[in-house]
Order: C-alpha cells, then structure tokens, then sequence
C-alpha cells in the first residue's frame, strides 16, 4: 500500500475542514478539486463535499508548478512540511485551497496564451484578497459545472487575465522565486499566513 499524500497544510484528519485535489494517472482526465468541510467545517451539512473546479490536465500542467512553489515558500516560513502534486488525492489546508480555486476559476474557460497572465496576476494579490474574493465567487458562483462562464467565475477570469501585470510573464509558469522587500515580508507575517489566523469575514 502506498503512503497517504500529506498535501499542503493541515493534519490530514478526515473531520478536517480541507480542500482536495484529485489528479488522476491518465493524462487526458481532468483534475478535480473539492471542498471537503467535514465534521469541522461550517456548511448547510456537515460532512459536505462540494466540487469546486475542474481543471482539463493541460491546464492544471500551466498552473500547478506556481501553486506548489507559492504554497511551499508560506509553509516553510511557519516551519511546516511542504507538498508535492501526485497522481491520487491531495489534501490542501483550507485557506490554500481556497486560494487555489480562485486561480483555477480564472483560467478554467480563458484563452490558454492568457494562462501566465492570470498566474502573475494571482501571485501579486495579497493572500488576503484571494480569500475574499473567493468567499465572493463562491457565494454566488462556487459549483464547478453549474456556474461556469458565468457571474463571478466570468469576472475573474477577464479581470485575472486582461489586467495589466508588471515585469515579463513568460517565464511565470516555470514559478520563479518572487522578490519581496523586507518590509513587504514582514506585513505578511505579523498578519498571519494562512493556519487559523484569518479574519472571520474572510473564513466563511
């Protein structure tokens, strides 16, 4: 039997409020990602699992480097173990994954040449705003097929795809290291990265 992945984040228990990534063998499937709310979770149901994206492979192959990279670099700064995507199912903490599907929403239906655009736009928001706009989206939008293309989910691909981003692109899906000013760094971590520490308006 081969060892359980231990994801992005979190403990790994089952009641665990979480995201999950399923990234199947067959490189023409598409990848899914859940919202598992579990016995910890707020939902109409506990125990509620709600499919949030799904991702043709080709895409999640443009994304998944800058995701991995991004989620790293914060769970080593908390001293934290950092993950890796394979083939199965991937938990990510709750507050990534809502990060995640953010971005996977801007790009499910954009125009494939727009991908590194809405890459490099998602890395310049600050953690905070992904997860409002998230908990926007998902109010409104937040079924993964019937609320595609349109509301929300339509919004954020035009504005995480047409804004203008500064600095090259080209190379963002390769997810190069962001540079940051000590000053910039230090904000993010007196606020809190990502365990627990979110404003109750944003952890809805």
């Amino acid at each position: 039997m081969s060892a359980v992945n231990a994801g992005y984040g979190g403990t790994g228990a089952a009641e665990e409020h979480r995201f999950v990534v399923s990234i199947p063998r067959a490189i023409k499937d598409s990848v899914t990602v859940v919202e598992d709310y579990g016995a910890q979770g707020v939902s109409e149901t506990q125990g509620e699992r709600v499919l949030r994206a799904v991702i043709e492979r080709a895409r999640w192959d443009e994304i998944a480097d800058a995701v991995r990279t991004e989620f790293n670099r914060r769970l080593k700064t908390r001293g934290m173990r950092t993950g890796r995507w394979t083939s199965g199912d991937v938990p990510v903490d709750r507050l990534l994954g809502k990060e995640l599907v953010l971005l996977a929403w801007a790009i499910e239906d954009a125009p494939f040449e727009k991908i590194p655009v809405a890459i490099a736009n998602w890395i310049g928001l600050p953690q905070e705003q992904r997860w409002s706009l998230y908990t926007l989206a998902a109010a409104a939008t937040g079924d993964a097929i019937r609320h595609r293309g349109i509301g929300w989910r339509r919004a954020l691909m035009i504005a995480m795809t047409e804004n203008p981003v500064s600095g090259p692109v080209g190379q963002v899906t390769k997810a190069a290291p962001r540079r940051r000013t000590k000053a910039r760094e230090g904000d993010r971590a007196s606020q809190g990265l990502f365990l627990g520490q979110d404003r109750s308006n944003l952890a809805a």
